[in-house]
């Protein structure tokens, strides 16, 4: 039962793959179409086929220096959806003024 478990797992996790220059290329063409920011650099990306569902994620920072994660789902059917999300990059200060407040 264990094994049979662990061997499930790991074919989970064996079944997503790093995208493909072509995947990334889509990604870079098609981004902008669904107003998420444009793609100013890849930090890494997904795609995996589940029961015939084929669905790609990117993660990557835009050119007004956000990191994004964009997704495409496309099913048996043939209908593709999308959806994306950004989170401003923090910048911090000098890190020494905010510590010397605690010492």
């Amino acid at each position: 039962m264990i094994k049979t478990v662990l061997l499930l797992s790991l074919a989970a996790i064996c079944s997503s793959k790093s995208l493909s220059s072509k995947q990334i290329r889509f990604f870079k063409k098609h981004v902008e179409d669904w107003s998420a920011p444009a793609i100013e650099k890849v930090l890494g990306g997904e795609s995996e086929v589940h029961e015939g569902v084929k669905e790609m994620n990117i993660e990557y920072k835009s050119e007004d220096d956000k990191i994004c994660k964009a997704f495409y789902t496309k099913s048996k059917k043939g209908e593709s959806s999308t959806r994306w999300s950004c989170t401003a990059i923090q910048k911090y200060e000098d890190d020494s003024s905010i510590s010397d407040r605690y010492d």
